[in-house]
């Protein structure tokens, strides 16, 4: 029925936060008109917004988007955004390894100053055009968030909207997106991929290297800024590029670790590169064996990894230096900035060091500060 139509797109809106708390309604007049109905039907769904506790009349001045009931955070939350329900499991995904790093350090944040972190699931699909908008209802003003990259982009809005205190980690910097305008309001910690894959040529470079095979995927991604970071080095060292992306043999499709080490070993036949950068270990690395002897290339041939995973290849011949991010560090500072009394968005620039294992035995080196210091830059915004 044509009430219930305007029941659930009214509803839908101010769940979305398409109308704010505290924003007026179009009048029965102009939703009778847009709707095409009596303005006996559009007064029954308000009526029905309105004992459902989303709407609030007031005399001579309209109807209203009801204000939150609890918007103090009194019960000192902070809630963490997964995929799916059931994200939250053992994996040696690195994606899901830098992941629960940064919750790991966000809890260990909260438990310090007697907070305590919930996980809240966006879809019950692990689809982001499909919101579980009924889980992310109690996120409303003064809520305390941790998103973690930007695959939840359809909700940022949303969460602007509803001045939600957000803390976001991300892998992009550099890049121009349509979220700028968000991030400029949150707690902003940004991993700088760009410099990372810069500085891997450099690294590769300085050792001697001039051949240097970038074996990586999401290389069709917008926001990959690893290879972009890679294109500058090779342009700033006057080499020449070899790119490889591991994209086109998706990571679910059986038999594609075969494909991509089998390539990788046609490339250095063609090629003999000496240096390869490559991103997922998990896309060719065994749990054991001589990583050399997988891919069918010589040990002078320099491996540089840019995700570390040590579950992967600590157990591998020989040991594969690679860049380390300490994204417990990362999800424990940002859960701190949310906790503090004031909320002030900023912008904090975190910058990997590298794990040089094949040449000094697995000690961490900074290719711009002192040994074991990750370097950060924050920015402070004002609040829009």
């Amino acid at each position: 029925m044509k009430r219930d139509l305007i029941f659930t797109e009214l509803k839908r809106g101010i769940v979305t936060g398409l109308y704010a708390p505290g924003e007026k309604l179009p009048t029965e007049l102009e939703l009778s008109a847009r709707y095409g109905v009596a303005r006996g039907t559009v007064r029954e769904s308000l009526k029905r917004l309105e004992e459902a506790g989303y709407l609030e009349r007031v005399k001579s001045k309209g109807t209203f988007i009801r204000q939150p009931l609890h918007s103090s955070n009194e019960d000192k939350v902070i809630s963490f955004l997964i995929p799916y329900p059931s994200y939250i499991r053992m994996c040696s995904d690195v994606t899901f390894l830098h992941f629960s790093q940064a919750l790991y350090g966000a809890i260990r944040a909260a438990s310090e100053n007697g907070w305590r972190v919930e996980t809240v699931p966006f879809s019950r699909t692990n689809n982001n055009s499909d919101i579980d908008w009924q889980a992310l209802d109690h996120i409303r003003e003064d809520s305390r968030l941790i998103i973690f990259n930007h695959w939840y982009y359809p909700a940022f809005e949303t969460f602007l909207k509803r001045r939600v205190r957000v803390g976001i980690i991300r892998t992009f910097h550099h890049v121009k997106s349509p979220w700028d305008h968000c991030f400029a309001n949150w707690i902003d910690a940004v991993i700088d991929t760009k410099k990372k894959g810069f500085d891997a040529v450099c690294f590769l470079y300085s050792a001697g290297c001039r051949k240097i095979l970038n074996a990586c995927g999401y290389y069709q991604d917008p926001y990959n800024e690893k290879r972009l970071g890679y294109r500058e080095g090779i342009e700033y060292t006057g080499l020449e590029r070899l790119e490889f992306d591991c994209d086109v043999f998706p990571v679910d499709v059986a038999g594609s670790a075969k494909q991509i080490v089998q390539t990788i070993h046609d490339i250095w036949e063609k090629t003999h590169f000496d240096a390869l950068i490559a991103d997922d270990p998990h896309r060719f690395l065994t749990a054991g064996g001589n990583i050399y002897r997988t891919l069918g290339i010589p040990q002078s041939v320099k491996i540089l990894l840019e995700k570390d995973d040590p579950a992967a290849y600590l157990r591998t011949s020989p040991q594969i230096s690679a860049f380390h991010v300490d994204m417990d560090w990362i999800g424990y500072t940002v859960a701190k900035r949310l906790m503090e009394p004031v909320y002030q968005p900023c912008q904090i620039i975190f910058n990997g060091i590298l794990n040089n294992r094949e040449s000094s035995g697995g000690a961490r080196i900074s290719l711009d500060d002192p040994p074991g210091i990750m370097e950060t830059r924050e920015t402070c915004f004002a609040m829009i």
